[in-house]
């Protein structure tokens, strides 16, 4: 829609827009406008990353300035406050504003400008501080709280629900949240009092891709299925991945690192491959003129002459303005930067590269590219993923990609559906009798044998420290009697309360519940003795109804045994409401803290982090290793 087509703009908008250099609305945006958001309509608007929200939320605010009224944009990080107070300053300080509109910022590390000015830029923790000590005034407020998404944070989430509660008593005149797909936009805008805003359309295209073993997987996000072709690039390292990009025109390339070591050490190597460039030396005199001059300093000028640099949490605040300016310029080809440029930060990088994932990305992020990676590796649809798997492993005569896809494309897309299948089905599929009995045959015998590595160690230690009898259980017991022991060596741990919930008198609910300090966890036990031994989604999903009527805060989880298939695994990767675990990376969890391996709180939040459990996040010393000696006492 273009801007002139819509008849829900006031004048004072459209030439905003048109001052902005917006010629058209996107979907989200279409929608907002006909709900009455930039007029003054509150709502919780929901709509994918890169849609448009920002400039809902930016004719919001010119709105209400225009009619008088205050206004205070909340921010989930301090950099992000930093580029919309140097966005709003330069936005609203035209012949049209000044000067009726005062600017300021609030985060704690940078204070400009007057509590009380008509615009206010702050974080969520800043803004609760100011409202509680009564500085911070807002009935006469228009409120745009950005990345509201980050109300479902373990750490941050209280301190944001505790805002927003605030925010409900004393009703400014609008609030408009401005959040990333989230599972029920609905019920929070409900909380709030407002309307809701949805849209699930990416106006953006983001695609994917996971290069492994000489092939390249391609998918648009938000779609099931992709591509697997042959790898294009060709380059195995990372400057090799950079240049070609930067050769096929998808630069500016953003490369986020572990570290600020790394980040510093990446764009050194990198620049001292390239040449200086004009432009490139406009931003390192501005560097020199703006910076300290240190060791890093020094790198980053150097580095920009050659259209590289780094963005990490120790540049100045002087040296992030020029360098943020030179992303929003064209004047870098690379960044290496931490995670402090992935909070809502909006520059025009065309291409992310992710080296590599260990501790420093979230869970869900590293089951969502593991779970790429393997269908890269396998070449199918994630749902026949673990028939491929089992079939090469049982080596399956003739069996291989094309053979799956056949399945697929007749519907047999799990391992469920291959074994309940007819067999004269089956024959005629795989193009004989024998093959289908040999597919059929792996299927129902198959298991991960990734149990037996772990049970003679955990069975050992247990002797050590004199709960043999209750890890063999854990390890033999199915069903009910797997409930129970999974509860009683818990139960050897004295630092957490656990409680058995299903005792037999309540109906309906998980089986336990562990807490320690502020974090409690909802644990459901699953068995299959089924074959295939693999835990379906629905019942890898059951302790999301079981726990329905408890506290949202308290973390979901399921312990499945032997484990769970690919699907539920999917779905899980994907979820910020449950956690899926197996049962010897569990054990393997537990016995690193009954032997002093691994503190309590560190096991609890490791089960805590929505998504698949990965052993590799586990923190402690594995269990085939000696424990790390105490520290001396002094």
């Amino acid at each position: 829609m273009t801007i002139l087509a819509t008849q829900k703009l006031t004048p004072l908008l459209v030439s905003c827009l048109k001052e902005w250099q917006i010629t058209s609305l996107t979907d989200v945006q279409e929608r907002a406008t006909e709900a009455e958001v930039p007029l003054g309509s509150s709502a919780i608007v929901c709509a994918p990353t890169s849609s448009g929200k920002t400039l809902i939320g930016e004719l919001a605010l010119a709105n209400a300035l225009s009619n008088g009224l205050d206004a205070l944009y909340l921010v989930s990080h301090k950099a992000l406050a930093e580029q919309k107070f140097s966005d709003f300053t330069d936005r609203f300080s035209t012949r049209a504003w000044v000067p009726a509109v005062t600017v300021g910022i609030s985060t704690g590390d940078h204070e400009e400008g007057d509590v009380n000015c008509r615009l206010l830029i702050s974080t969520y923790e800043k803004a609760l501080g100011l409202i509680l000590s009564g500085r911070l005034k807002v009935t006469n407020t228009a409120i745009i709280a950005d990345e509201l998404q980050i109300l479902g944070e373990a750490g941050r989430g209280a301190s944001v629900e505790t805002l927003c509660a605030l925010l409900r008593q004393r009703q400014p005149r609008q609030f408009v949240g401005l959040t990333a797909t989230v599972e029920n936009p609905e019920d929070l805008a409900a909380w709030m009092n407002c309307q809701s805003v949805r849209s699930n359309k990416r106006d953006v295209e983001l695609i994917q891709t996971i290069h492994y073993n000489g092939k390249q997987y391609t998918v648009l996000f938000g779609q099931e299925d992709g591509e697997t072709t042959v790898d294009k690039f060709g380059q195995s390292d990372l400057h090799g991945v950079i240049r070609t990009l930067l050769h096929q025109d998808l630069g500016p390339v953003l490369v986020f690192t572990e570290t600020r070591r790394e980040a510093l050490d990446l764009a050194t190597a990198y620049s001292a491959q390239c040449q200086r460039a004009t432009d490139g030396l406009v931003i390192s005199r501005q560097l020199e003129l703006f910076s300290e001059p240190t060791e890093s300093s020094q790198q980053l000028r150097s580095h920009a002459e050659r259209r590289v640099t780094f963005h990490t949490a120790d540049l100045t605040p002087d040296e992030r303005s020029v360098i943020e300016s030179g992303f929003v310029n064209a004047s870098f080809d690379v960044c290496f930067a931490t995670s402090t440029l992935a909070a809502g930060v909006n520059f025009p990088f065309r291409t992310v590269v992710i080296a590599k994932l260990t501790y420093g990305y979230p869970q869900t992020l590293t089951n969502h590219i593991g779970m790429l990676a393997r269908r890269v590796r396998w070449g199918t649809p994630v749902e026949a993923i673990d028939v491929l798997r089992i079939a090469t492993r049982k080596s399956v005569p003739g069996f291989g990609r094309q053979r799956v896809m056949t399945l697929i494309a007749n519907g047999l897309k799990t391992v469920m559906d291959v074994i309940s299948a007819k067999k004269e089905q089956l024959v005629k599929l795989l193009g004989g009798e024998q093959r289908a009995d040999a597919l059929v045959a792996a299927l129902s015998d198959s298991f991960d044998g990734a149990s037996a590595n772990f049970e003679g160690m955990h069975l050992q230690l247990g002797r050590e420290i004199g709960v043999e009898e209750k890890v063999a259980k854990c390890n033999q017991a199915l069903g009910v009697e797997y409930d129970e022991a999974i509860y009683d060596l818990l139960k050897e741990e004295l630092n957490w309360a656990v409680d058995k919930l299903d005792d037999g008198k309540r109906q309906n609910v998980p089986d336990i519940q562990l807490v320690l300090g502020d974090t409690a966890l909802l644990i459901e036990c699953r068995t299959v003795t089924k074959k295939p031994p693999l835990i379906a989604k629905e019942e890898a999903f059951a302790v999301l109804q079981k726990a329905s009527d408890f506290d949202q805060k308290m973390n979901r989880v399921t312990l499945g045994k032997p484990e769970f298939d690919e699907h539920s695994q999917k779905k899980a990767a994907a979820s910020p409401s449950i956690t899926l675990v197996r049962h010897d990376v569990f054990m393997e969890g537990l016995m690193r803290v009954l032997t002093g391996r691994l503190t309590p709180c560190d096991f609890v939040n490791w089960l805590a982090e929505p998504g698949v459990t990965d052993l590799s996040r586990l923190p402690g010393t594995p269990t085939y290793c000696e424990p790390e000696p105490p520290e001396p006492s002094t």
